[in-house]
């Protein structure tokens, strides 16, 4: 099993990216920056898979928490915790700075 995204996952990312960009964009008018679009793109791509299909899946195809937790077996909670952190995956990889390390890491000095 791969983790590259096939071809109809760069569809859905792209087209999730431009809805979201779309929404966030209102007041621009033209096309979105191709950088960003690039940027975006292989953010979601870099994602682990089932990460991916749960952003995909809420951005994308509208589902709820608790649709994505019946299909792919896990709890609310567990997808909340996926999608919290492709947010943060995200924020992270569009700033160009690396991701912080867990609060508890950070205390512990590790």
């Amino acid at each position: 099993m791969t983790n590259s995204p096939d071809l109809s996952l760069q569809n859905r990312a792209r087209h999730a990216c431009l809805r979201t960009i779309d929404a966030v964009e209102t007041a621009t008018v033209g096309p979105p920056d191709p950088e960003t679009l690039r940027k975006l793109e292989a953010a979601v791509a870099s994602m682990p898979r089932l990460r991916r299909e749960i952003f995909l899946a809420v951005r994308l195809d509208g589902l709820t928490y608790a649709q994505i937790a019946e299909v792919t077996g896990l709890s609310v909670a567990q997808v909340e915790r996926h999608m919290a952190r492709a947010m943060r995956h995200l924020v992270c990889m569009m700033s160009g700075r690396p991701a912080r390390k867990s609060w508890w890491r950070r205390w512990l000095r590790l």
